[in-house]
């Protein structure tokens, strides 16, 4: 998909979100990938943030997962930092919020912790979404481990 193509596609989901407009779980899920999120990170600005916050509370599955994972441009910001961390504490548990919360500047180290353990037991689930939101960079990073 080209790049004009992505960014109108990007700002129109921005301009939804902050119309308060529900969008559906699908388009959710299919704009919740590598190509689009870095497009969709763009077009968010400091007061977007709470809407964000709403969206990280109130909202579940697909919207809650691409919410969590356009957080980090918006970050320090003690709400997102707030609601990242009460979802990881009430056992939410996704790529997306490990790489939200790690994310946060001065995390305290027992998070560290917790996403290692967390990652380290449930290593095949965290590949497979991995996978799922960027074949190419996972598959990178893997070989380049692997290489040693």
């Amino acid at each position: 998909m080209n790049d004009m193509l992505k960014s109108w596609m990007s700002e129109k989901l921005v301009e939804d979100f902050r119309a308060g407009r529900i969008l559906p779980e699908e388009v959710c899920n299919e704009l919740n990938k590598f190509e689009f999120t870095d497009s969709i990170r763009s077009q968010l600005r400091v007061q977007d943030v709470n809407w964000l916050v709403e969206k990280l509370n109130h909202s579940v599955g697909n919207v809650r997962e691409l919410c969590i994972n356009i957080t980090w441009p918006l970050l320090p910001n003690q709400k997102l930092e707030h609601v990242l961390l009460s979802l990881w504490n009430n056992r939410h548990r996704s790529i997306n919020i490990i790489y939200g919360i790690l994310n946060i500047k001065d995390l305290n180290l027992s998070y560290h912790r917790q996403v290692f353990e967390y990652v380290k037991n449930n290593w095949n689930d965290f590949i497979s979404a991995e996978l799922q939101y960027d074949a190419d960079l996972a598959l990178h990073v893997a070989q380049q481990r692997l290489a040693g």
